[in-house]
């Protein structure tokens, strides 16, 4: 089908910028600007990435590597879909890739410096390429992790989220909140694979922007493949005045039937340090019964 305005075929790049853009976008004035911040980003992006070629960058991205080469060559504009899978992998917000790109590259500072930890480390998980399919389909999607807090009365609400698979592994994004009495929520934010081992899934990621955070969850599959509770336990570096300690504690995962698209919009709510009375009865009764036992 030919597109016309006013009696005149348009050309790629005016019709992509007229059809493509996200629709709340359509009316802004200053969205062709943002397009083209976004193709030097997203060549920042492809860059940095580490992928040797186009191909890989697309699979990594979950975009089709025709539609990936159109929106580097600036000869298709962005759609939100486009926008939400290349910020899943930055790990940046969606509006953060339509920047002036000075801006966007002080965001992307270091952002890929610790991926290859993390492929070098999963690389053996392409000969279980299947059996990271069939877990994503049994579990993916976004879950709340619960954990004990130290102070009586609380509990840490964070938010997974399985995002796709890779030639890695199942790619994964969390989002923990902390917040310090008398100071308002801040956030580690983690980025990693996820792979079946026997009748566990491991999950190996490390906190954005710092080399030496690793965070490493397990949780047992369940016997029921719909099952909205996983049972488990996460490990990390912990310290307390002054000592630095490896900290394991029970977690358990609970599969969100809303999705939260904004976690900023969720603290306080479905995330951060909240009151036990107000997470799910099922989690209350479960996670004083959870122990991590050193043998």
């Amino acid at each position: 089908m030919r597109v016309r305005c006013k009696g005149r075929k348009l050309g790629p790049v005016t019709r992509a910028i007229g059809m493509s853009r996200p629709k709340e976008e359509r009316s802004s004035k200053d969205w062709p600007a943002k397009v083209t911040h976004f193709v030097r980003n997203l060549q920042h992006v492809y860059e940095i990435s580490q992928c040797k070629t186009e191909d890989l960058f697309a699979h990594e991205l979950g975009i089709s590597r025709s539609v990936v080469n159109k929106l580097r060559n600036g000869r298709r504009s962005p759609t939100r879909r486009h926008l939400n899978c290349i910020a899943n992998y930055c790990g940046v917000n969606p509006d953060e890739l339509l920047l002036e790109h000075d801006s966007f590259r002080k965001i992307m500072a270091g952002k890929f410096e610790t991926i290859p930890f993390m492929i070098h480390a999963l690389s053996v998980i392409e000969e279980n390429i299947e059996k990271c399919r069939d877990l994503f389909s049994i579990y993916e999607g976004q879950y709340n992790i619960y954990t004990n807090k130290s102070t009586e009365g609380e509990v840490v609400a964070s938010l997974l989220e399985m995002q796709k698979v890779t030639k890695f592994g199942i790619q994964f994004s969390m989002v923990n909140p902390y917040r310090e009495e008398g100071f308002s929520y801040q956030v580690f934010r983690y980025r990693g694979y996820a792979v079946p081992i026997d009748q566990f899934i491991y999950f190996f990621g490390e906190q954005e922007g710092n080399k030496y955070e690793v965070l490493t969850m397990i949780f047992q599959m369940s016997a029921a493949p719909k099952s909205v509770l996983l049972r488990g336990m996460w490990s990390g570096i912990g310290v307390t005045e002054g000592r630095k300690f490896i900290a394991a504690v029970p977690a358990l995962a609970m599969r969100r039937q809303r999705r939260i698209d904004d976690w900023k919009t969720a603290l306080g709510s479905d995330i951060g340090i909240l009151p036990v009375d107000k997470v799910p009865a099922l989690i209350q009764k479960n996670l004083r019964q959870e122990r991590v036992v050193v043998i």
